[in-house]
């Protein structure tokens, strides 16, 4: 006897999808996502694990800008 088949991803065929992956991709949670759009916190985590794409975050080195050094004639009590 088969098992029932799974059932079909909300999300994905909710009419705010792209805005609910959006949403998520730019740092929001996901349960404020969830009560935003009416769907469930377990079906925005489901659909963002197995059904959309993030891209990686590529590493990159930042290189230090120089120090610039007061003009002659400045302290730093001046500055500050």
């Amino acid at each position: 006897m088969a098992g029932k088949p799974g059932r079909k991803c909300t999300i994905c065929g909710h009419p705010e999808r792209a805005q609910i992956e959006a949403e998520v991709q730019a740092g929001a949670t996901l349960r404020n996502v969830a009560q935003a759009h009416g769907v469930k916190l377990g079906a925005v985590f489901r659909h963002m694990k197995n059904h959309a794409f993030i891209a990686p975050i590529e590493k990159f080195e930042v290189e230090p800008e120089p120090v610039q050094e007061a003009p002659a004639g400045i302290d730093d009590d001046d500055i500050w």
